[in-house]
This record gives C-alpha cells, structure tokens and sequence, in this order.
C-alpha cells in the first residue's frame, strides 16, 4: 500500500519512486489553496440575497453561465463576487471575473464567454 503524499510546510509535495534501481524525486507546489472570502463577504452577499438565490448563482458558475450582479452599491458588488467564488472551491473560475464593469466597457456583456461581472444599474 504506498501513502499519499502531503505538503510540507513550505507548501511542496514531495513524491518519491523507483525506476529500476534508481530513486527518482519529484517536487511540485500546491495547485490550489482556497479563495479568501471573509466573513463581510459572505454576511454583504446574504444581506442582498435569500439562499435560494445564492444556491441559484452557485450552480449557474458550477455550469459555467453567465452571471449578471446588478447593484449601485459597488461594494456589495466587489464583496458578492469574492464570496460566490470562494463557494467554488475546491473548484476555480477560470473564466472572466469583473466585480465592477466600467461604464465604457459594457460590450463585454455582450461575450461568448461564461463571466461573472457587478454592473450599476445605471449603465444598463
């Protein structure tokens, strides 16, 4: 039975084997550490939406939708985007993320990409 092996405390995996006679060692940093959401994240993000609605927006990013927040509080904006996508993991958004969309870049909605974007009802 071999052991899986766990970081070290720098943060490395270490994996030996043997090929023949000979031992080999591999050495590869962590992939994934988990996202930082804070507590106010996540309390500004069920302040603004029941849990239907969060569980709703959860597994439209797990399907890689397009996610619209709208709201003219631009730090709810910032704080709902880092806690919906700390949700994710052990899983990561690879796609676009822009917690507050500039008023002059609003073709970008218009992508065909999966995104997660904050915009002011204004610029609508």
């Amino acid at each position: 039975m071999e052991e899986i092996p766990v970081p070290d405390k720098s943060g490395q995996v270490l994996v030996h084997h043997e090929i023949g006679e000979k031992k080999i060692s591999f050495t590869r940093p962590i992939d994934q550490y988990p996202p930082y959401a804070t507590k106010a994240d996540i309390e500004y993000l069920f302040r603004a939406l029941n849990a239907e609605q969060v569980i709703d927006i959860f597994i439209a990013l797990l399907l890689e939708k397009k996610v619209l927040l709208i709201s003219k509080y631009k730090a709810l904006l910032m704080h709902a985007s880092v806690a919906l996508i700390s949700f994710l993991f052990p899983f990561s958004w690879k796609h676009v993320m822009i917690p507050i969309l500039p008023k002059n870049m609003t073709e970008v909605l218009e992508a065909p990409v999966p995104y997660l974007i904050g915009v002011d009802p204004a610029i609508l």
